[in-house]
């Protein structure tokens, strides 16, 4: 994966913290061949706590696919999403929690495996398989 990559995904969540519509990066990512790990800080302030649900907010899991796609879109050079597969929501993502999402990118198949984490719990996983590469 290129540095460029990286750099540009830093910048791009830097540049939405403030829209309280994306989570802040907790530190460096790290990369390994086809797969990144980013830590994450799921800040309160995040619009999609407000009304889900009123006595314990969490993180909807549709903002947790929408996060990974994205990403993965960006980080991967990848467009269109087709299909998701294998969805799993193990255990909520509460506010002012630090997780980590793992994107694991298939080049031969157009797919990314994700799976968000804190060291031994397991919130969601999942498959989003993409309609191509961009160019």
């Amino acid at each position: 994966m290129p540095s460029s990559a990286i750099a540009e995904l830093t910048s791009y969540l830097s540049s939405r913290e403030t829209s309280l519509e994306w989570p802040a990066l907790a530190g460096e990512p790290c990369i390994a061949d086809q797969l990144i790990e980013l830590p994450l800080n799921i800040r309160s302030q995040l619009t999609y706590f407000e009304g889900h649900f009123p006595s314990q907010p969490v993180l909807p899991g549709v903002v947790q696919i929408h996060w990974a796609a994205e990403l993965s879109k960006l980080i991967f050079k990848l467009d269109g999403f087709s299909t998701l597969q294998g969805l799993k929501f193990n255990s909520m993502i509460l506010p002012d929690t630090i997780v980590t999402l793992a994107l694991a990118f298939n080049q031969e198949k157009n797919q990314v495996k994700f799976t968000y984490f804190m060291d031994q719990q397991r919130f969601s996983l999942g498959t989003i398989i993409f309609s191509g590469m961009t160019s």
